[in-house]
């Protein structure tokens, strides 16, 4: 059985060499992420996932498939797989 997540020690080894680093910026925005932010911040550092690990479970620990983002940007990345809801503007009249 593979560890969970956030035990694994493969990118627990990753996500201390980045927090050594400190790279800018958040790869998913553009801004600069706040290394010294309390974790539960959105402007926080997260270890995120270029190819979602849920889809490819493959490069889940491929160095090459993880980048610097802030915790907000991560955790609304997985958001974009659910069905948006369209509008298409304000109806002229009741119908």
């Amino acid at each position: 059985m593979k560890p969970a997540y956030r035990a694994d020690p493969k990118l627990k080894a990753i996500r201390e060499k980045y927090l050594r680093a400190r790279p800018q910026p958040c790869m998913r925005c553009g801004q600069p992420i706040d290394y010294d932010a309390h974790r539960k911040s959105p402007n926080s550092f997260h270890l995120g996932h270029k190819l979602s690990w849920a889809d490819h479970p493959e490069l889940r620990t491929d160095p090459g498939n993880l980048q610097q983002e802030h915790a907000g940007c991560n955790l609304s990345a997985g958001k974009t797989n659910e069905v948006d809801t369209f509008q298409i503007g304000i109806s002229s009249r009741k119908w």
